[in-house]
């Protein structure tokens, strides 16, 4: 059972031209620059696209598509509780996905940096998906930071580069709005940025971040040692070696969640609904 009133991802209530947020009736829409990259690799003269049919002399459908969606005048209004936001090896081609993230870099919008998707994404994009190599001394993952370096380098460079990842050979450049340098600087990472990890499928955006800020302040002090949170449609008990794991789950049960070094965890918590508040309680777990 959810959280009886989720928290929205975080968003600006316009975008830096000024243009309104997305309504849930019709979406804003906000117009934006981009080039097609010519068989010799430059790019070709800027198109203002300011309605979807404007991507039409795009190169593939899959362009056409992150295209179109990117005329949504904010990300939120791209994403939808519905949007997987699964291990890149399988969602890294979904449109929405590369949409919203080109519609944060136009704007310079780093409130997408705190939503669990992009948290999510880039945590299992990186290299540290698996276990370490023997004697290696893996460097913790820290994806908010991640995202806002990203957003911050591509605002100051003024354009960037998304190839066709539908498999096409088609690449585009976008151009990102004069004001994206000042709205990027304005996020900040928070001191706990940890590798995140939440069920897909199973548990919406909207209660995958609100189960992160509840751990967070459950673990307090322990977060210094935390680079890993993993957070699953089962209690924590079901996930520890040699535990049996009960059913029914406890009534109004959300989710379990393990805390710890990377591949290691060390802290466990069971997450359920009580009167509409999500409760945290502390279980025993052995990895």
């Amino acid at each position: 059972m959810p959280p009886a009133t989720p928290s929205a991802s975080p968003a600006r209530s316009s975008t830096s031209s000024g243009a309104p947020t997305a309504s849930p009736g019709a979406p804003a829409e906000a117009p934006y620059r981009l080039s097609v990259v010519g068989s010799r690799g430059s790019p070709g003269p800027p198109i203002t696209i300011s309605t979807a049919a404007d991507c039409a002399p795009l190169p593939s459908d899959w362009l056409r598509r992150v295209c179109a969606l990117t005329l949504r005048s904010a990300w939120p209004a791209i994403i939808t509780e519905t949007d997987l936001f699964n291990d890149p090896a399988t969602g890294i081609g979904e449109p929405t996905w590369w949409a919203a993230l080109e519609r944060a870099a136009i704007d310079g919008d780093t409130s997408l940096c705190f939503d669990v998707s992009m948290r999510m994404w880039i945590s299992l994009g990186s290299s540290l998906g698996g276990a370490p190599e023997p004697g290696s001394t893996p460097s913790p993952i820290h994806p908010v930071a991640g995202c806002l370096s990203f957003l911050r380098s591509t605002a100051a460079k003024g354009s960037f580069q998304i190839n066709d990842q539908g498999g096409g050979p088609g690449i585009v450049v976008l151009f990102v709005d004069p004001d994206a340098v000042a709205d990027a600087m304005a996020g900040t990472a928070p001191a706990f940025d940890p590798y995140v990890v939440c069920d897909v499928g199973t548990l919406t955006r909207d209660v995958c971040d609100q189960l992160i800020a509840a751990v967070t302040t459950a673990l307090g002090s322990r977060q210094a040692v935390v680079q890993e949170m993993s957070i699953r449609n089962v209690p924590a008990e079901c996930l520890s070696a040699g535990a049996p794991c009960r059913t029914p789950f406890a009534a109004g049960f959300v989710a379990g969640v393990v805390a710890g070094p990377l591949n290691e965890g060390e802290f466990a918590f069971d997450v359920t609904n009580v009167g509409g508040q999500l409760k945290v309680t502390e279980v025993p777990y052995k990895p």
